[in-house]
């Protein structure tokens, strides 16, 4: 009985499928842990509060954190996701070094020009070099994005709007890109950094990248019902 039990939830072949028309599978992605699982506490001050006697945490188990998971107090997810871009053959303290750099770049210009600036221009001026990269992102998300779509044999670009996940891939990949664009004798931090104040400013390679795929996208608009 067990092994017949075993058999039923096995995975299902397509094969399988096509020739049972009736049979229907859901499919879900693997996971070590089941649903009894709860998930970690990703803020200091609940990992530091306390259990109470009739907490739920001490009779259920609990999955492990992320990778991308800390307590840190300076840990950013934008930083992090722009490291993991920069990384090349797991090398990642260099890309950490190159981004850290960048930031230091970005913060030693913003304070220059905070110095030269009047006592009204001195309110505007956004020292933090971790927001301003935040702003360049958000700056350099596409509204539309183009896919190949194949149509009577021919493929078409049609324009699409990009979920969230793919507009700040986009940017940061842009990004990345245009710093990489250099003459010889400038660091890659500093373009980086560089770039990093121009997008901020609505302006450099990364917001010329956004506007050409705009403009594809304008291009291809008698395409859009294709998607």
């Amino acid at each position: 009985m067990a092994a017949s039990m075993k058999n039923i939830f096995q995975p299902v072949s397509r094969l399988l499928l096509r020739k049972n028309p009736g049979l229907s599978v859901v499919c879900t992605r693997g996971s070590v842990y089941d649903q009894s699982y709860l998930e970690t506490s990703k803020t200091l001050e609940e990992i530091k509060r306390p259990l109470a006697e009739d907490d739920i945490r001490r009779f259920r188990k609990i999955k492990a954190a992320n990778t991308d998971d800390n307590t840190f107090a300076d840990s950013d997810v934008v930083v992090g996701k722009l490291i993991n871009m920069i990384t090349k053959c797991g090398r990642k303290e260099v890309a950490r070094d190159i981004v850290m750099k960048a930031l230091e770049y970005v913060k030693r210009v913003q304070v220059e020009k905070y110095h030269k600036a009047s006592d009204e221009e001195k309110t505007l001026i956004v020292l933090d070099p971790v927001k301003i990269l935040h702003q360049a992102i958000e700056n350099g998300k596409p509204l539309l994005i183009t896919c190949r779509v194949t149509m009577s044999g021919q493929k078409h670009l049609v324009p699409i709007a990009p979920s969230e996940r793919r507009q700040n891939f986009l940017s940061l990949k842009w990004l990345v890109s245009a710093g990489g664009d250099k003459p010889h004798r400038v660091r890659f931090h500093d373009k980086l950094g560089q770039e990093i104040l121009n997008a901020f400013n609505e302006e450099g390679g990364l917001i010329q990248r956004k506007q050409e795929m705009h403009k594809i996208c304008e291009a291809h608009k008698a395409y859009a019902h294709l998607k």
